[in-house]
């Protein structure tokens, strides 16, 4: 399968509802708003995607919503999956997912039974061994340092997989080494496509070869995000740079008062349908969402998102 032409990929938010419901036009709206920009989507992240918070019912029908709503524009992904289930009671939920109608699933290695703990290799091969002979639909494998500490599959197993299962598509890498970020990328030659995950290394990975990156700043400012991808594709490296440090600034508030309720506060400071965080997370008191608000005022984002002064006076919640 040819590596996806999107380089940018989203980490949805899921609006919610004031009671904790979830608000469906408000989700269409925002699904359309990042399709616009040309970039992919991951549903329900355990991070901005508030993926931990819904139940089964209610994950297998916002992956059929968003497949409905962006069927055909850009790719859609079912983030989050393969943390937690036994292999057999993960296998029985990709396969519920595959028929919600994604583009892709993405696989992370079993999490351990508890902090401090990591699973054997062999464990981490044979399980993504399990899940891709028992479900041919098409996966992104993740190999996050955040989410599964310890896990390091060797590039030369993962370009295995590939090889021998060509519905594994991808790779998003998420790992404070480079040079492991590197060995992947070089393992893969090509063949499937490997994104960092967090803007932090978004340049030092396309510098090395990769394929671009997974972040959840495109919630606010996808087209903004999606032309420094653009310019870097362009050999306009410069110009990515001074794009990037922008987006910088504007990570590094957000990650000070925590995603998600600092990317909800964002969209709603700038009229975007971002919805509440569900309980247990409270939303930001006034002071911080004042903060986040002067911080995107002065980088100047939202006017080279074109978004206009009368939408970013809007609110969704007051």
């Amino acid at each position: 399968m040819a590596i996806e032409k999107q380089g940018v990929f989203t980490m949805s938010t899921t609006p919610f509802k004031r009671n904790g419901d979830i608000d469906y036009p408000a989700f269409r709206r925002h699904l359309q708003y990042q399709a616009a920009a040309d970039i992919g989507v991951y549903l329900l992240s355990f991070g901005s995607g508030e993926g931990h918070q819904v139940d089964h019912s209610e994950m297998l029908k916002i992956y059929e919503f968003g497949a409905k709503t962006l069927k055909g524009t850009v790719p859609v992904y079912a983030a989050g999956q393969g943390l937690g289930p036994s292999t057999r009671d993960f296998i029985k939920l990709a396969k519920e997912i595959a028929q919600t109608g994604v583009d892709a699933i993405q696989l992370h290695s079993p999490r351990p039974a508890y902090p401090g703990a990591s699973a054997k290799p062999a464990e981490v091969e044979r399980y993504y061994i399990d899940v891709l002979e028992a479900v041919r639909h098409p996966f992104v494998l993740s190999v996050h340092q955040g989410a599964v500490p310890g896990v390091e599959p060797p590039p030369a197993l993962l370009r295995r997989l590939v090889d021998t299962y060509p519905h594994l598509i991808g790779f998003n890498v998420a790992h404070p080494n480079l040079s492991y970020i590197h060995r992947v990328i070089q393992a893969m030659d090509n063949k499937a496509g490997v994104r960092i995950g967090g803007s932090a290394q978004a340049l030092d990975c396309l510098a090395l070869g990769g394929h671009g990156f997974l972040i959840y700043e495109t919630n606010l400012f996808p087209k903004f995000c999606a032309s420094i991808f653009a310019d870097w594709k362009a050999g306009k490296a410069n110009r990515a740079g001074e794009k990037w440090e922008k987006l910088q600034r504007l990570f590094f508030i957000l990650n000070k008062h925590r995603n998600p309720q600092s990317i909800k506060a964002a969209m709603d400071s700038l009229g975007l349908p971002g919805g509440f965080v569900r309980r247990p997370y409270l939303e930001l008191d006034q002071a911080a969402r004042d903060e986040i608000a002067g911080v995107i005022r002065a980088s100047g984002l939202a006017e080279a998102e074109g978004l206009t002064k009368k939408s970013a006076a809007k609110s969704s919640k007051r």
